[in-house]
């Protein structure tokens, strides 16, 4: 299994990247822009409907990104108190992702956001790590808290696969709508600039061919994705798979993952940080030749 052992200083290092780049998230996308829509316009999801008008004024949506991103640039440092400032700064991204209505391209690190600062992420790699290194921690708490994430994580990929397989098979695989899929959306989505989609379709003999027999294999594969945890000889399929798929729906549809690729890369690749200073106080450190466990 994945992440059997693990180091302070790797679930450190995951915290420092993982909350960095969501408050860069937070910075880089103006969602009180959505002011500017008429009324009625935006489709608020779920719970946020019930929301007053006044939360998707400008200043509003402003104030809510900003405190987002500043709490989670300082649960990126692991400033104290860790877990009070990590689990707001999630709540308050978790409640701007969910304004600008997202799809589940962002789940992912959401899931591992709530499991780092759930989690003992900040004991080692903290600015307030001399005190925080004083508490007792059980080593399998580091180990658990990224198994966790993971599976979570993996689950995201299965159900949509499950989902297709129970819903639309075989229909979905032979019936051209990936065709009908990539040709409309690589022209209407634009985000990017690419038109490799329709161009793909246009200039490739046995496009169709190639689509249907992708299409069902990305769709086993994502069905399965939670071996990936327990298996390393499946991690070496997924994970190029993953990486692949994503970049292709970037290529093919400007649909872009980054978030995704992103948790991927920091979960399912057997990596390990050096070692910085003193390991954290209660934590034992590993005897083994660790660097790729």
């Amino acid at each position: 299994m994945i992440h059997a052992e693990v180091r302070p200083e790797k679930l450190a290092a995951v915290r420092v990247v993982l909350f960095a780049t969501l408050s860069l998230y937070a910075l880089a996308v103006p969602g009180e822009r959505l002011a500017l829509l008429p009324p009625g316009f935006h489709e608020r999801a779920s719970l946020i409907a019930l929301l007053p008008d006044a939360w998707f004024g400008h200043a509003s949506l402003l104030a809510l990104r900003l405190a987002a991103a500043a709490l989670l640039l300082l649960a990126a440092g692991g400033v104290r108190p860790f877990r009070p400032i990590a689990v707001a700064g999630m709540v308050l991204f978790t409640v701007y992702l969910a304004t600008l209505r997202p799809g589940h391209r962002e789940a992912g690190a959401l899931y591992l956001g709530y499991a780092l600062a759930l989690g003992p992420s900040a004991a080692a790699w903290s600015l307030s790590g001399a005190r925080l290194s004083t508490k007792q921690r059980p080593p399998e708490l580091f180990a658990l808290t990224l198994q966790v994430a993971t599976f979570v994580f993996l689950l995201t990929y299965s159900f949509i696969g499950v989902q297709r397989l129970l819903d639309g098979a075989p229909t979905v695989f032979f019936d051209q709508s990936m065709v009908w899929h990539i040709a409309s959306t690589s022209e209407r989505n634009g985000s990017f600039g690419f038109s490799l989609g329709y161009r793909f379709l246009e200039a490739t003999p046995g496009a169709r061919t190639v689509l249907a027999a992708g299409y069902l294999v990305s769709t086993y594969l994502e069905a399965f994705a939670p071996l990936a945890l327990f298996f390393r000889r499946f991690r070496w399929v997924f994970v190029p798979f993953a990486v692949g798929f994503h970049l292709l729906n970037l290529l093919l549809l400007n649909i872009e993952f980054t978030l995704n690729v992103l948790v991927l890369l920091l979960l399912l690749i057997e990596w390990q940080p050096p070692r910085l200073g003193q390991e954290p106080r209660g934590v034992e450190p590993s005897t083994r030749n660790d660097a790729f466990s």
